[in-house]
């Protein structure tokens, strides 16, 4: 299946609108291109985070 086509990942913010009274602060097509800037400019920052998680996850699998 494609995963543009996958709806069970669809949001839906209705209840914590209606229970908590949340509203987003930014739109969503901002905050996608904001968050993809910032991993652009910040690769020093996150690189080492992921390849320490994949070690984890290697070593998790090798025991399992």
């Amino acid at each position: 299946m494609n995963a543009r086509h996958d709806r069970r990942y669809l949001l839906d913010s209705s209840k914590i609108e209606r229970e908590l009274g949340w509203t987003p602060q930014i739109e969503f097509e901002k905050g996608i291109k904001d968050t993809v800037n910032w991993y652009v400019g910040n690769r020093t920052w996150w690189e080492p985070l992921r390849e320490r998680a994949m070690v984890a996850e290697s070593e998790w699998q090798k025991k399992n």
